[in-house]
Protein backbone atom coordinates (compact mmCIF):
# COMPACT_ATOMS: atom_id res chain seq x y z
CA UNK A 1 0.00 0.00 0.00
CA UNK A 2 1.39 3.39 -0.97
CA UNK A 3 1.43 6.43 1.28
CA UNK A 4 -0.77 9.26 0.00
CA UNK A 5 -0.89 12.98 0.73
CA UNK A 6 -3.75 13.89 3.08
CA UNK A 7 -4.38 17.64 2.78
CA UNK A 8 -5.58 19.17 6.05
CA UNK A 9 -8.86 21.06 5.67
CA UNK A 10 -9.73 24.17 7.74
CA UNK A 11 -11.73 23.78 10.93
CA UNK A 12 -9.73 21.17 12.83
CA UNK A 13 -9.59 21.14 16.62
CA UNK A 14 -6.84 20.16 19.05
CA UNK A 15 -7.24 19.09 22.69
CA UNK A 16 -4.51 17.82 25.03
CA UNK A 17 -4.61 14.26 26.36
CA UNK A 18 -5.71 13.84 29.96
CA UNK A 19 -3.18 12.73 32.57
CA UNK A 20 -4.79 9.29 32.64
CA UNK A 21 -4.45 8.94 28.86
CA UNK A 22 -0.82 10.07 29.02
CA UNK A 23 -0.06 7.42 31.66
CA UNK A 24 -1.41 4.78 29.27
CA UNK A 25 1.30 5.79 26.77
CA UNK A 26 3.92 4.18 29.02
CA UNK A 27 7.50 5.23 28.25
CA UNK A 28 6.20 7.81 25.74
CA UNK A 29 4.02 9.59 28.31
CA UNK A 30 6.42 12.56 28.65
CA UNK A 31 5.81 13.62 25.03
CA UNK A 32 3.24 16.37 24.34
CA UNK A 33 0.34 14.27 22.99
CA UNK A 34 -2.86 15.83 21.56
CA UNK A 35 -6.21 14.70 20.14
CA UNK A 36 -6.86 16.12 16.66
CA UNK A 37 -10.33 16.17 15.04
CA UNK A 38 -10.79 17.43 11.53
CA UNK A 39 -11.14 16.70 7.83
CA UNK A 40 -8.61 15.75 5.18
CA UNK A 41 -8.74 15.67 1.39
CA UNK A 42 -7.02 12.73 -0.27
CA UNK A 43 -7.41 12.77 -4.07
CA UNK A 44 -10.83 14.43 -3.83
CA UNK A 45 -12.13 12.14 -1.10
CA UNK A 46 -12.86 14.29 1.97
CA UNK A 47 -12.95 12.32 5.22
CA UNK A 48 -13.33 13.14 8.90
CA UNK A 49 -10.61 11.89 11.20
CA UNK A 50 -9.79 11.62 14.90
CA UNK A 51 -6.17 10.88 15.70
CA UNK A 52 -3.64 11.19 18.48
CA UNK A 53 -0.52 13.13 17.48
CA UNK A 54 2.63 14.45 19.08
CA UNK A 55 2.10 18.23 19.09
CA UNK A 56 5.33 19.06 17.22
CA UNK A 57 4.54 16.54 14.45
CA UNK A 58 1.02 17.98 14.06
CA UNK A 59 2.39 21.54 13.87
CA UNK A 60 4.83 20.43 11.14
CA UNK A 61 1.97 18.81 9.18
CA UNK A 62 -0.12 21.99 9.48
CA UNK A 63 2.81 24.10 8.20
CA UNK A 64 3.15 21.79 5.19
CA UNK A 65 -0.61 21.66 4.72
CA UNK A 66 -0.64 17.86 4.51
CA UNK A 67 0.69 14.64 6.00
CA UNK A 68 1.53 11.30 4.45
CA UNK A 69 -0.76 8.49 5.51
Amino acid sequence: MNLLEHYIQPGWTVTPLSDKEKQAMGKYSKLDWIHVNGKVDCYGSINKFQDIWIRSEWEDAVKQGYYMG
